[in-house]
């Protein structure tokens, strides 16, 4: 084209728009050849148009199942490593103990061992779930007792230790500074009374350590701190800030 021109394009997530035009503001047409089974040889079209295609996607879904993969990977290690471990003496105490606890997921139909897991036979194993309703009152008989405990029983404890055994992201040592909740909360009452004017609020003295720490819900040890200032609520700017220390979901 002898005419000046530019190409105008719009760039977007999935489509690409594009246009030619002239210095006078027009977009010039081309005669351009037509392919495909028709008796038009030409045709003459506006130096414009668009292209549409799948806008892109981030690989996040495909790295969460691989993460996942490998975490249950590595699980499954850990507690492979833990049997060959127990292997030698568990053999002496139950040889089929592990095969049991293998084929637990499976239905009683396709099992090659008996249908209960841990011990084999339906009395103990009803024993067992009355004594230790969960696998933490289990843990915890075994940390306070002092007799010897069957080998089946403290390799289950293990198992769910190691099988669940929390995470190591945090670096450096840990202290226990900063742990006294009374006086940080009586710092933070007086840093939000200097804050702003008319705020009184450590003027009242609230046994905060004792209402923070209540094994009751968030919401409601918040509740029961907001009870003692009269003219706050769980709604105002206090409230919120309290709720956000409490580890609930504040709306400022």
């Amino acid at each position: 084209m002898k005419k000046s021109y530019s190409i105008g394009l719009d760039i977007g997530t999935n489509s690409v728009g594009w246009a030619v035009i002239t210095d006078d503001y027009k977009v010039p047409a081309k005669k351009m050849k037509v392919l495909g089974n028709t008796d038009k040889k030409y045709i003459k079209k506006n130096l414009l148009g668009a292209l549409l295609f799948d806008s892109g996607e981030t690989a996040e879904a495909t790295r969460l199942k691989r993460t996942a993969r490998r975490r249950y990977t590595r699980r499954k290690n850990r507690l492979r490593y833990l049997q060959e471990i127990f292997a030698e003496e568990m053999t002496k105490v139950d040889d089929s103990f592990f095969q049991r606890l293998d084929e637990s997921f499976l239905k009683d139909d396709d099992k090659n061992f008996d249908a209960h897991p841990i011990f084999g036979n339906k009395a103990e194993e009803d024993v067992y779930h009355q004594k230790f309703p969960t696998i933490y009152h289990l843990r915890k008989y075994l940390a306070d007792s002092s007799e010897k405990a069957d080998l089946r029983l403290v390799y289950l404890a293990l198992a769910h230790m190691i099988k669940f055994r929390g995470h190591f992201l945090i670096e450096g040592e840990l202290n226990a500074e900063n742990t006294d909740v009374q006086k940080i909360f009586a710092d933070f009452v007086g840093v939000y009374d200097r804050t702003f004017d008319d705020s009184h609020l450590s003027e009242i003295t609230v046994d905060a350590a004792s209402i923070l720490t209540e094994k009751i819900s968030k919401s409601r040890r918040l509740e029961n701190l907001i009870e003692y200032y009269p003219t706050e609520k769980k709604n105002t700017l206090f409230g919120n800030l309290i709720a956000l220390a409490l580890g609930l979901q504040p709306n400022f």
